[in-house]
């Protein structure tokens, strides 16, 4: 190849290289943003089988059936519509973790697609002696981990409520304040880190300066 050739090569790869950390400093936020607006609607649906999974429990014990205590096929009737509204709530949320999974995945794909240009913009900072020398795989891969993290806690509070839901019988006198922690769990993401998110966002379009 021309030595004019090799340099507009070069300049090229260098340009894509810098287009790709641009992309993917950007998508960090888009995809926190993605992350949290599907778990809104999933709150909602966890407080709804939480709510509904108390209400079961009050129906484990006939004392709390009143003046009905003796009507076993109301007691049926009223335990079967319960089961079915648990397994409607079950399903939406196994799709909410499947969208949460999808996020999670394009992160990662982001990830391994932007990872040899990441490398390639390391080297070239640390012979240029800049402030942007740092290991950027393990950077923008904790931005991957805090995703992984929430998502498999999530993944274990819905395998619960799913053994829960099916074994109504199982349900505990403290049932209620535990579904409240799940609930407070699920909304809070505590794995997630928006100011941690941010600070990678700025230093990895801080390093194409």
């Amino acid at each position: 190849m021309p030595d004019g050739g090799l340099f507009f090569f070069l300049f090229g790869q260098k340009k894509k290289r810098k287009m790709d950390v641009e992309s993917l400093a950007g998508s960090l936020q888009i995809m926190y943003d993605a992350w949290k607006n599907i778990q809104d609607s999933g709150i909602k649906l966890l407080l709804k089988l939480s709510n509904d999974l108390v209400e079961t429990s009050f129906t484990n014990d006939s004392i709390n059936w009143g003046v009905l205590a003796k009507n076993t096929k109301l007691h049926n009737l009223v335990k079967a519509k319960l089961a079915q509204d648990r397994e409607v709530l079950l399903t939406a949320l196994a799709q909410e973790l499947i969208e949460f999974k999808d996020v999670y995945l394009q992160l990662k794909t982001s990830l391994y697609e932007m990872k040899a240009s990441a490398d390639m913009l390391a080297h070239e900072a640390k012979t240029k002696n800049t402030s942007s020398i740092f290991d950027y795989e393990s950077l923008i891969t904790s931005a991957a981990v805090m995703y992984g993290q929430d998502l498999k806690c999530k993944q274990d509070i819905l395998l619960d409520l799913t053994q829960l839901s099916r074994q109504p019988t199982s349900l505990g006198p403290t049932v209620r304040e535990d579904l409240q922690v799940y609930a407070s769990i699920w909304q809070e993401h505590p794995y997630l880190n928006l100011v941690e998110i941010k600070r990678i966002e700025k230093i990895l379009l801080g390093s194409l300066v």
